[in-house]
């Protein structure tokens, strides 16, 4: 029996941009408060399924206070633990800069959100700690964009998590 990993990477380099005595050109260095990048990568196993990967190419967001549920039949079509989720703006659905409003919370208890703004911007959140504790699911999470000009399309992959007590 196979058995699925999955990579994480990410890396984080904070700039300044300084322009040189002749007030035209610039330099762009690592930043002189921090002076270093941070940056991590991990695998995550465990996966025996390929079915436990559940992966939305194209979805463009909607706006409103509650979001669409990534179980919704448009998104994921499907209701699962989530142990990851990992969402990026791919472009912009209208005139405005994207953003994208992430909710998670079990039922009417929102627990959480976080934002993303720009083509490009990303986040991968980590939802289980592997007993069942923090399980929250696809219905529990949901997308949505500010305004109408904001909306954004977007690429969804979640890891299910397929602990069972």
């Amino acid at each position: 029996m196979a058995t699925f990993n999955t990579d994480f990477y990410i890396n984080v380099v904070p700039r300044e941009i300084t322009t040189l005595s002749d007030g035209v050109d610039t330099v762009i260095n690592i930043n002189s408060n921090i002076d270093k990048t941070l940056g991590s990568s991990i695998t995550k196993s465990g996966l025996t399924d390929p079915a436990n990967v559940k992966y939305k190419a194209s979805y463009t967001t909607t706006t409103g206070a509650l979001g669409v549920a990534l179980s919704y039949s448009t998104i994921l079509n499907s209701v699962c633990n989530v142990k990851d989720l990992f969402i990026k703006i791919t472009a912009a659905g209208s005139t405005g800069i994207p953003n994208v409003r992430i909710l998670y919370g079990s039922g009417a208890t929102l627990s959480g959100y976080s934002y993303l703004s720009g083509v490009g911007d990303f986040i991968k959140i980590g939802f289980s700690d592997g007993t069942g504790t923090h399980q929250l699911t696809t219905s529990d999470i949901t997308v949505a964009s500010i305004t109408a000009a904001t909306v954004a399309i977007i690429e969804i992959l979640v890891l299910e998590d397929i602990y069972t007590p």
